[in-house]
């Protein structure tokens, strides 16, 4: 575990002492709803650790009103002479029922722990804001592995040509951004900060062989060079394989099918309907199709911005441009064809 790879001293019971005869105070205020611990200290955290370097965050819920004693945000304690600084999170019920959490807020209040409920109403209602649904797995791992081939295999070879160097070791530090939120949503996770994201990999359900080698490979780059570019995209790749492998045979899609699916279901700027006229179309006359011709078709149709079969039939080769004659006289016999 992280706790026993850390080589700073563990200081969280001392944390914990001194913190609590503030949440006694504050659980017999009015207004207050549940108190949690957040972070290191909370023993809900797998990590349970906290040492010299760490601050006390305590998650407050409230009802709808706003007290004269609400303390700020950041005030310290003193261990002997040493400030230990203390954030309060001050949230409101019905505010944040309305908000949309972002990750790194899921992630934390995931692992919180309550240290005062007045009933079960705050715990029901977080429960509801950190639930990962299968669905939402889904659509944000296909959204991550989608990305993979353009951050990893692509991009960083086109920067190569394009003499941008730099920019491709920071298309695969992306990359490596991308496996890391990937494998924690695999294992039903959120990402955690930054400071604890790499190490606690190590601690996931699923990891993938050798993961320690492999992930500080990945992230070595020996110079900022074609040749860096190169070596350290071989690693990234390395990285990626058996995580891709797992989750293109759970959902039975390859990359580009994952980068598909999340076009139509986890962008909110690409493409509104899932299925649009063009993949129907395809889907009814391309089954003889290699990939060429299928997006022949489908250019045709979206560049013409057609809609149903009878658009298509009521088209005059006069009305469309010299290279696309063929291809609409195709799917016009084959329209006939299917009809018959």
């Amino acid at each position: 575990m992280l706790n026993e790879r850390i080589k700073t001293k563990n200081n969280k019971e001392n944390l914990r002492n001194m913190i609590l005869p503030f949440i006694e105070r504050l659980s017999k205020k009015p207004g207050v709803l549940a108190i949690v611990l957040l972070g290191g200290i909370s023993n809900n955290n797998d990590r349970n650790h906290t040492d010299e370097f760490s601050d006390i965050d305590v998650g407050v819920i409230f009802d709808d009103q706003k007290y004269s004693y609400l303390p700020n945000y950041e005030f310290y304690l003193y261990d002997g002479d040493k400030p230990i600084e203390v954030n309060v999170h001050q949230m409101l019920l019905s505010i944040e029922e309305k908000e949309i959490w972002d990750d790194g807020k899921k992630e934390a209040y995931s692992k919180c722990e309550y240290l005062y409920e007045k009933n079960d109403l705050v715990r029901n209602f977080i429960d509801d804001k950190i639930k990962i649904t299968d669905e939402y797995r889904k659509r944000r791992l296909a959204l991550l592995i989608g990305q993979y081939k353009w951050y990893v295999e692509i991009n960083p070879l086109r920067a190569i040509k394009r003499g941008l160097y730099a920019n491709g070791i920071d298309l695969l530090n992306k990359g490596i951004e991308l496996f890391v939120e990937a494998l924690y949503l695999y294992n039903y996770q959120y990402l955690p900060h930054c400071k604890w994201r790499i190490d606690t990999l190590l601690d996931l359900k699923y990891i993938p062989e050798n993961l320690k080698q492999k992930i500080c490979d990945a992230l070595l780059t020996i110079e900022v060079s074609e040749n860096g570019i190169l070596i350290k995209r071989d690693k990234v790749i390395i990285l990626f394989k058996d995580l891709i492998s797992k989750i293109t045979e759970d959902y039975q899609m390859n990359v580009d099918e994952l980068y598909e699916y999340a076009c139509k279901n986890s962008y909110s700027d690409r493409q509104l309907l899932k299925k649009t006229y063009a993949d129907k179309l395809i889907e009814k006359i391309g089954k003889n199709y290699d990939d060429n011709k299928k997006r022949l078709i489908s250019s045709f149709v979206n560049y013409y911005i057609i809609g149903s079969d009878q658009e298509i039939l009521k088209f005059s080769s006069h009305d469309v441009e010299e290279k696309y004659k063929n291809v609409l006289d195709e799917i016009k016999r084959s329209l006939c064809y299917y009809e018959k």
